[in-house]
């Protein structure tokens, strides 16, 4: 994931003017089987903002494993809710 200044940099287009650009996720991961894409933007998670990577690792830290948050996104210009189930980080994440 990265912050809006780190995706522009990086070359891609983004259509919010906020959130947490998904570069890359994990195939199986929680993210994946809720829905998230690459190239998503996560605007929210539970109805708080998330507008930098600092935001959106906070809002996890304070969840549990096997909790479920709603998490507020943007594909293609147009918002999304989804809910994900929190698991354990992978071992080669941490």
């Amino acid at each position: 994931v990265f912050d809006k200044e780190s995706a522009l940099r990086a070359g891609y287009e983004l259509h919010a003017e906020m959130g947490v650009f998904v570069a890359n996720l994990t195939l199986g991961g929680p993210a994946d089987k809720a829905g998230i894409r690459r190239g998503d933007i996560i605007l929210k998670i539970d109805g708080n903002e998330t507008d930098t990577v600092a935001d959106l690792r906070a809002a996890v830290a304070k969840k549990n494993v096997g909790d479920k948050v709603d998490v507020e996104i943007e594909r293609n210009g147009s918002k999304e809710k989804l809910r994900v189930t929190l698991e354990e980080l992978p071992q080669e994440s941490r």
